[in-house]
């Protein structure tokens, strides 16, 4: 499992926690990135996770090479068996506002993401705006593929959308 906009570390924990076997976390917010190492050992799966500094699409080798920072280990674990998490920056509340949210205006839009992530594997969980257009999700993945989408309530409140795209065809936690 590969969270690649880790924040200070909570879906990450969540996936060691919930029997993951490893899990790689990428976050360019150093300040961030160090909070979600003393979180991970706060919750005891510190030795579970490995944590990189930097760009997702630079360390998996997604800016077109400009970088130079590619890490062929992490990309050829994720190609093997892994799934790419992503929590992507919304762009701030606005995303609350919208009857429909066009996901091409985040900050990452996701066809950016769905483009370049699967270049890496195809099985992805991308967490978005709860206001997210279902029509941009669907229409971003291949036929063969498939799109199944999560929206999560809390307290009978919307909270989230959770894009699963990909095959899911031997995938081992």
């Amino acid at each position: 499992m590969l969270d690649c906009f880790a924040g200070v570390g909570g879906n990450a924990i969540a996936f060691a926690l919930s029997g993951y076997k490893r899990v790689y976390a990428i976050e360019k917010n150093m300040a961030a990135l160090e909070c979600a190492r003393h979180n991970a050992k706060i919750y005891g799966v510190h030795n579970r996770i490995t944590f990189f500094h930097g760009d997702c699409f630079e360390l998996l080798g997604l800016d077109d090479g400009k970088s130079g920072r590619k890490i062929d280990e992490l990309v050829a674990v994720i190609k093997k068996a892994g799934i790419i998490f992503g929590s992507p920056p919304w762009g701030g509340p606005s995303y609350k506002d919208a009857d429909i949210m066009n996901l091409e205006n985040m900050p990452y839009s996701l066809d950016f993401m769905y483009s370049r992530f699967s270049q890496v594997t195809k099985n992805m969980v991308l967490y978005l705006p709860r206001t997210g257009d279902l029509n941009q999700i669907a229409d971003c993945v291949e036929q063969e593929d498939k799109a199944q989408i999560v929206h999560y309530c809390i307290c009978e409140n919307s909270k989230a959308l959770c894009a699963y795209l990909g095959s899911w065809k031997d995938i081992e936690v």
